[in-house]
């Protein structure tokens, strides 16, 4: 996956790795997985730029995900 945002990147087409990531969270529950697509998703929409208000919707989404699932 980080390979594949790298290319991406490189194109100039964050929007391309973040369909991608979204497309691993859409496919699978595994919470190691999903933990670091949620980080990487923060990660890209911090380097957009005034975008740390989307950065902190992945980790809040993310954290409450996490915390739902220790119920």
């Amino acid at each position: 996956m980080r390979l594949m945002e790298r290319i991406y990147l490189r194109q100039n087409q964050p929007e391309q790795a973040q369909r991608m990531y979204r497309d691993v969270l859409a496919r699978t529950q595994d919470p190691m997985i999903r933990n670091v697509v949620t980080a990487r998703l923060a990660r890209l929409a911090v380097w957009q730029p005034r975008n740390l208000d989307g950065a902190l919707v992945e980790l809040k989404r993310g954290l409450d995900e996490n915390l739902a699932r220790l119920k």
